[in-house]
């Protein structure tokens, strides 16, 4: 009996900008290609205000097949051509598996697989089975649209749930609500954890940072608290609030060690000129650094005493991740799979404490839209550079064992074969 070929994979993705969903497509595609299938991606323009990681894609040896209209908006007229191509583009390459990550791919991708699936019926090959899979990195069914726009793109999540084999999440908390959105029955979801290259973090140093070349570069010393926030200038980012809270931190907590704090703004995009005005209206202009997008990411999370993130709506955020595995202490707003990630049950996380945040296994979390809550969360660690350490260590045991890129496509190389 003939050996059975490794399947045919193609990833979409809507477009390679600096984050954690084009990383993760990246390693995937280069890590099935290393197991010897035959993996392909297909991706869209990247925005000129933003980051680009199209150069990493390179470093792997992939080169994407670009669309130019997969970007990230949704416009029927320009869609319809992009899905007509990408069918044409299953058409040529003959995928065992269509897998989408990132809303506007997973719409259009499922769209032009479900065309493909049933090209037989006009005798144009025969038949044969395709797998379907849509990744929800996070989602855009509320925080980032109108209730009109949110109810209509439920209804097509749903329908595009019915042409998938199974939908993905990357958290228990984030099925639960996509679930509650109405958009698939719990059975349809399958958690599969994000996973990452982390050893160039889990190499670093535990504790408070000493020195360190981008604390050089900023010309701050070792004993400077420091917090960074790692992730595109956007409104769902809510940068916003984390410089409302800076700036009660620095008001607040005058004459302590977390009110000599400063900022780390780790990223670019729209909001970069109004953020920064907004530091300087609230007197904390001086302490907030902008230093854009950057590759050494290993030496960002070194220089920090605590990584923060704002997020009105998040799946498994990256940057928390790579913050635990440097062993630095965590605080962020309680959404999507933040709880799941950071160690807290959905029920603990959810219920507001008297303080305004509560301290799990490898941080804080607050409730969305408390500003005063997240800066007393910063002054509690920023004071405890004993707790800061001892918080670190137990987030980078926690990563190591959990989110690893070897146990993601172990995951994922399951599921495709479980379904063949």
């Amino acid at each position: 009996m003939a050996e059975e070929k490794p399947p045919r994979i193609l990833r979409i993705i809507a477009r390679l900008n600096v984050g954690g969903p084009a990383r993760h497509v990246i390693l995937l595609t280069e890590k099935f290609r290393e197991k010897g299938w035959a993996s392909e991606l297909a991706v869209g323009e990247v925005d000129s205000a933003e980051g680009s990681m199209e150069d990493l894609a390179v470093a792997r040896g992939i080169e994407p097949v670009k669309f130019e209209k997969l970007g990230r908006d949704i416009h029927l007229f320009d869609d319809l051509p992009v899905i007509w191509k990408l069918y044409r583009l299953m058409r040529r390459f003959r995928p065992d598996i269509v897998h989408t990550h990132t809303a506007k791919a997973g719409a259009v991708g499922r769209a032009a697989a479900f065309l493909y699936r049933r090209g037989h019926w006009r005798g144009l090959w025969e038949p044969k089975s395709l797998r379907v899979y849509h990744t929800f990195h996070g989602h855009v069914l509320r925080g980032y649209f109108s209730g009109l726009k949110n109810s209509l793109f439920r209804r097509i999540e749903w329908a595009l749930a019915h042409a998938s084999t199974a939908l993905i999440t990357l958290s228990a908390s984030l099925r639960e609500e996509l679930s509650e959105l109405g958009v698939a029955r719990p059975e349809k979801v399958v958690v599969i954890p994000l996973g990452i290259e982390l050893e160039p973090f889990l190499d670093m140093a535990e504790g408070v940072p000493g020195t360190n070349p981008v604390r050089g570069e900023l010309a701050l010393s070792v004993d400077t608290p420091l917090v960074g926030i790692v992730g595109r200038l956007v409104p769902i980012k809510d940068h916003l609030l984390f410089f409302e809270a800076a700036s009660r931190l620095v008001k607040e907590g005058a004459g302590t060690r977390s009110g000599a704090a400063h900022f780390l703004i780790v990223g670019d995009g729209e909001m970069r000129p109004e953020l920064e005005s907004r530091a300087g209206s609230l007197g904390i202009r001086e302490r907030c650094h902008f230093i854009g997008w950057r590759s050494d990411l290993p030496d960002i999370y070194e220089s920090l005493d605590l990584v923060a993130l704002t997020s009105r709506n998040e799946g498994t955020p990256l940057c928390i991740i790579e913050g635990m595995a440097a062993a630095r202490a965590i605080v962020a707003i309680n959404v999507g799979g933040v709880g799941d990630l950071t160690g807290f049950s959905r029920e603990a996380a959810s219920s507001p404490p008297e303080r305004g945040f509560r301290i799990g296994p490898v941080g804080a979390i607050i409730q969305p839209q408390d500003p005063a809550g997240f800066a007393r969360a910063m002054a509690h660690l920023l004071d405890d550079p004993d707790a800061l350490i001892r918080l670190g260590r137990e987030g980078r045991d926690r990563v190591r064992r959990r989110y690893s890129i070897d146990r993601l496509v172990e995951d994922l190389e399951s599921l495709y074969l479980k379904n063949r």
